[in-house]
């Protein structure tokens, strides 16, 4: 998904050839139709976002994650193509199994990954990537999770992490970029999260954790001269504060490194975005 602001999932279309048997219950898996909702993400009140005509747009082959009063992962398949604003989902016929019985509520996960699992306290456990992928003025595609919990078949996405905008120019070719903590803070990697109806979810990464996201241009981007020209770098993260500030590390086409870092805490705050000054990178 590109944009996260408000959405309307139409029904689905379920056919019968699809039908997926649940191991655990030997009945016939979910085929009611579903609706949900995208969060809006906010901003601070003191900034202005420069980009006013933001739309949600679906990409094709979208997968979600459906876990209907069951721990089993059931996974649908955005129907429509790319641009889309709206459309339809479909069960399909191969989904991940993960042992247990039955929950109390319907959950759902963005994106759809096969390892996305929920035990019967009703936790679910994601990964979230420590590489992600440039889009203009957006994260990457599966890059931002988010997460419904209902007791209908109406859900409510609300988004998991908050948002970094980093706005660099230069004239240089970027490939990668890597941010980082200067305390380790985990950033990537296994998560456990939890979400009770009509609140936000409620994140805590796991010992296993990893303390850095790349975020990986391909192919390498060309930023502007000057810093009226700068490109933003999108990066999804968890909430986290970084105590003792963070660092960058820009990567070019040539394999040349600029790094820039500051000591002052930083906030990471779920569905916030918020982003640095326009930034020169100089490579050496």
């Amino acid at each position: 998904m590109k944009r996260f602001l408000s959405l309307l999932i139409l029904p689905l279309l379920l056919a019968s050839c699809t039908e997926m048997v649940d191991p655990m219950t030997d009945v016939v898996g979910p085929a009611n139709v579903v609706y949900a909702t995208v969060e809006g993400f906010d901003m601070p009140a003191t900034k202005v976002y420069a980009d006013e005509d933001l739309k949600v747009l679906w990409n094709a082959d979208d997968r979600i994650s459906i876990f209907d009063k069951t721990t089993y992962n059931y996974q649908y398949k955005f129907l429509g193509k790319d641009g889309d604003t709206a459309g339809e989902f479909e069960k399909q016929p191969v989904s991940g199994f993960i042992t247990g019985g039955n929950i109390d509520h319907k959950y759902a996960v963005y994106p759809y990954v096969k390892g996305n699992k929920m035990n019967n306290k009703e936790e679910i456990t994601v990964t979230l990537p420590a590489e992600q992928s440039y889009k203009e003025h957006s994260f990457g595609i599966g890059d931002n999770t988010m997460v419904s919990v209902s007791d209908d078949d109406f859900l409510s996405f609300k988004n998991v992490g908050g948002y970094l905008s980093l706005r660099l120019y230069g004239g240089v070719s970027v490939s990668k970029i890597t941010l980082k903590g200067n305390n380790g803070e985990a950033i990537a990697g296994k998560a456990v999260i939890t979400i009770a109806a009509g609140e936000a979810p409620v994140l805590k990464m796991d010992e296993s954790a990893t303390t850095e996201i790349s975020l990986v241009c391909n192919p390498a981007v060309m930023l502007g001269a000057t810093a009226d020209q700068y490109t933003d770098f999108w990066f999804v993260i968890p909430p986290v504060t970084f105590a003792n500030g963070f660092q960058i590390t820009v990567v070019d086409d040539q394999n040349k490194t600029f790094t820039k870092q500051t000591s002052k805490a930083f906030v990471v705050k779920r569905n916030q975005l918020d982003w640095m000054n326009a930034l020169q990178v100089v490579t050496e």
